[in-house]
C-alpha cells in the first residue's frame, strides 16, 4: 500500500562550521561531503583539476572500498564515504588532510595516469555531448572536453585549485546517522561560490556520438521534482514499447543534473541495435509529442507516486542529499512531502514539459543534432564532415558558395608540400589544391581553445585533446594564415599566452636585419656553432 512507505525525516545543524542534513537510519552509516566546484567552473586550461583534487583526497585509503565514491558533475564534486562512526573521524581527517597539503609530485603524476586511464561512461558522455550542443564552449558545455588541462597540471596548482574551492563555506554535508560528537572538518573558511549564470544557447552545433549506436536527445527542465518526474515516466514509456511491441532489451538511461539553481538537464539515450536506428528515431520523436501534446495519463502519475514514496523511504540518504544539493546552490530546500506533492502534479509536469520541448536537442550514432523540434520528415538532419566536402565550402559549380565561403590556403614547406587550408568552417589540412585531399580536419565547433602565443603562432586545441601550431614565418602567405585564423575564431576561447624568451644570438651579429633574416641566418649561425662545438670535443 502507498501509506505503509513512510518518508524519513531530514534533521538540519551544524558541523565545525559546515551545513549538515541527517536522517537517522538503520543498516550501515554512509555519509557526503559535497562541495560547489564542478566543470562548468573550470577554465578550459584547467580542464581536469577538480576531478583531481577529488582522486588526490581519496588516496590516503589506498584501494577504495565500494562506498569510497567521487562524483563530479557539471556543479558538485561529491565524496561519498562510509563506516563507523569512529571511521568516519578518521576517513574525513586523513582526506582534509590531503586537500589542505601540497601533494607530491609522484602522487599527481600516478593520479593522473589514473584519471587518464579512466574511460567515459556512454550515458554520460552522450549527455555531455548533447550539452555542447546546447550550449558549446561555455558552462555545462566544456563536460564534453577531453581533460586537457591534466597534462601540465603541477602539485602547486592543485593545491591552488583545493583552496579556492574545496572550502567550508561552499561545502555541506550529508549524513545517515546523528553527527559523532568529535567529528571534525579542518578545511580553509573560503567563500561561498554562487553558481555560474547559464549561457544563452548557441543555437546549431554539431554533436559527435561516436561509437555508440542509438538515440538521445536532451531537454532543460525547470525544478528537480519535475525532471525526475520526467525521467522517469519516459523511461518506463520507451521500456514499455521495446520490450513489449518491439521484443528488444534495449539499454535505456534517464538522468537528470543541475546546471544552474533551478534548471536541471535531463538527458535520456537508448541503446539499441543499428538495424532498428531508423524505427527508433520515428518512435523516439512520436513519443514526446504525445507527451507533449497530451500528458501523461492517471495510471502512469499513480505508479510514478508509489514508487517515489517508495524510494524515498529504501533511501534515507536520498533526501538529506537532494536537499543539501539545494542549500548549496542558494535555494530553499524543499521537504519530502513537498517535493513529493510537486513532483506528481500532473498538470505542473505537462507544464514543464511543453516549455522544455521547444528547446529540445536531439543526437544519433551518425554525430547530427538539431535545436528544435520542427522535423518535416520525422527523421534528425546530419551535416557531412568537412573532410567530406570539396576544400572551397559547398558546391564547387556554384559561384555564390564559392564567394561565401573563401578561406586562405598556405603552403606547409617543411611538411612534403602539404596545405593548410582556413576558412570560416575550420582548418584543413591535406595535399593538393585547397588541401583537397584532406589529411586532418579542425572544425572551428569543435575547438575548445586557442592559445594566441606571443611569438606571435596560434595553438588550437580539439575537444579530443589533439592540436596543431602554426607558426608564421617572414614570408607574406605564413603571416596571412595567421590573420586568417584570427578572423573566423570564435573570440570566447582565445587567450594570450606569454612564452618564455629564447636568446637570439642573430640579433647580436645582424643588428638591424634580424627582422629580414631571422629565420635563415638563424639556421646557418645554429650550423656554424654546431660545427664549431665538434671540431673542439674531437
Amino acid at each position: 500500500m502507498i501509506e505503509s512507505h513512510e518518508i524519513p525525516k531530514v534533521n538540519f545543524t551544524v558541523v565545525d562550521g559546515i551545513p549538515t542534513f541527517w536522517s537517522d537510519a538503520p543498516g550501515p552509516i554512509r555519509s557526503a561531503l559535497t562541495f560547489r566546484v564542478g566543470t562548468s567552473d573550470e577554465p578550459i586550461r584547467l580542464r581536469g583539476a577538480t576531478h583531481l583534487a577529488g582522486h588526490l583526497a581519496l588516496a590516503p585509503f589506498g584501494v577504495p572500498r565500494c562506498w569510497d565514491v567521487l562524483t563530479t558533475d557539471y556543479l558538485f564534486s561529491t565524496l561519498c564515504l562510509g563506516g563507523s562512526p569512529d571511521d568516519l573521524v578518521a576517513i574525513y581527517d586523513a582526506a582534509c588532510s590531503q586537500l589542505r597539503s601540497v601533494a607530491s609530485s609522484e602522487l599527481v603524476e600516478r593520479e593522473r595516469r589514473v584519471i587518464t586511464s579512466e574511460g567515459p561512461t556512454s550515458p554520460s558522455s552522450v549527455g555531455d555531448e548533447l550539452m555542447f550542443a546546447r550550449y558549446g564552449w561555455v558552462g555545462p558545455g566544456r563536460a564534453s572536453f577531453k581533460e586537457i588541462g591534466l597534462a601540465d597540471m603541477s602539485p602547486a596548482m592543485v593545491h591552488t585549485w583545493c583552496e579556492t574551492w574545496f572550502t567550508k563555506r561552499n561545502a555541506v554535508l550529508v549524513l545517515s546517522c546523528p553527527p559523532p560528537p568529535n567529528l571534525r572538518i579542518e578545511l580553509p573558511e573560503g567563500t561561498w561560490r554562487l553558481p555560474p549564470p547559464l549561457p544563452p544557447t548557441l543555437g546549431l552545433l554539431p554533436c559527435r556520438i561516436e561509437g555508440w549506436p542509438g538515440v538521445a536527445f536532451q531537454l532543460v527542465i525547470r525544478g528537480h521534482p519535475a525532471s525526475l518526474a520526467l525521467a522517469v515516466l519516459l523511461r518506463r514509456r520507451l521500456l514499455q514499447v521495446l520490450r513489449f511491441g518491439w521484443g528488444l532489451t534495449a539499454d535505456v538511461h534517464a538522468v537528470p543534473t543541475e546546471i544552474s539553481a533551478d534548471d536541471y538537464a535531463l538527458s535520456v539515450s537508448i541503446k539499441v541495435p543499428s538495424d532498428y536506428q531508423s524505427k527508433l528515431e520515428e518512435l523516439v520523436y512520436a513519443m514526446l509529442t504525445d507527451a507533449v501534446q497530451n500528458g501523461f495519463t492517471d495510471d502512469e502519475i499513480a505508479t510514478w507516486r508509489e514508487l517515489a514514496r517508495q524510494d524515498q523511504s529504501d533511501d534515507v540518504l536520498y533526501s538529506a542529499w537532494r536537499m543539501a544539493r539545494q542549500y548549496l546552490l542558494g535555494t530553499v530546500p524543499t521537504p519530502p512531502e513537498e517535493w513529493l506533492a510537486e513532483a506528481t502534479n500532473s498538470d505542473l509536469l505537462h507544464e514543464r514539459l511543453r516549455q522544455a520541448w521547444e528547446q529540445v536537442v536531439f543526437g544519433v550514432s551518425d554525430g547530427s543534432s538539431v535545436i528544435g523540434h520542427h522535423f518535416p520528415e520525422l527523421r534528425f538532419p546530419s551535416s557531412p564532415p568537412l573532410s567530406s566536402r570539396p576544400a572551397s565550402g559547398g558546391d564547387p559549380g556554384d559561384p555564390s558558395s564559392r564567394a561565401r565561403s573563401r578561406g586562405f590556403c598556405s603552403q606547409n614547406r617543411r611538411c612534403n608540400g602539404e596545405q593548410i587550408f582556413v576558412n570560416e568552417e575550420g582548418i584543413q589540412i591535406g595535399r593538393g589544391r585547397r588541401a583537397r585531399r584532406p589529411i586532418g580536419v579542425v572544425r572551428w565547433a569543435d575547438c575548445v581553445l586557442v592559445e594566441r602565443r606571443s611569438d606571435n603562432s596560434r595553438k588550437i586545441w580539439g575537444k579530443d585533446g589533439q592540436w596543431i601550431v602554426v607558426r608564421p614565418k617572414e614570408w607574406y602567405r605564413e603571416r596571412r594564415l595567421v590573420d586568417a585564423i584570427d578572423r573566423w575564431t570564435p573570440p570566447q576561447i582565445v587567450i594570450d599566452i606569454q612564452l618564455p624568451r629564447r636568446p637570439r644570438y642573430v640579433q647580436i651579429f645582424f643588428g638591424n636585419l634580424y627582422r629580414v633574416f631571422q629565420t635563415r641566418f638563424r639556421r646557418a649561425l645554429q650550423r656554424r656553432l654546431r660545427r664549431r662545438s665538434l671540431a673542439k670535443d674531437r
